[in-house]
């Protein structure tokens, strides 16, 4: 078997490694280790080298426990069309008489 083949009890565990509480996150390692070494996101180290092992379900409350959603921050265009928006009203609000 190759190294990057996992064999089906690897593919079953409810384990993740840092790579792939990462991946199942969609952020960079860096934010889970800092996340984990904080204890604002639940996970092990196992191993003579202390590699941090995760549970799916962990990764998954951690990520609804965010405090706050982030929205979708507008575009650079949608802005400068709202300010332009804005400045024709300025200037006909005076003319409506």
């Amino acid at each position: 078997m190759g190294m990057t083949q996992m064999s089906d009890r690897e593919s079953s565990t409810p384990w993740l490694d840092m790579r792939g509480a990462a991946a199942r996150a969609l952020c960079s390692e860096g934010t889970i280790r800092r996340e984990a070494r904080a204890g604002r996101l639940r996970g092990f180290k196992i191993g003579g080298r202390k590699r941090w092992r995760f549970l799916a379900e962990d990764v998954d409350r951690w990520l609804m426990r965010q405090e706050e959603p982030v929205e979708h921050a507008p575009h650079q265009h949608d802005l400068r069309v709202r300010l332009w928006d804005q400045r024709q009203e300025d200037f006909t609000d005076g003319d409506e008489r």
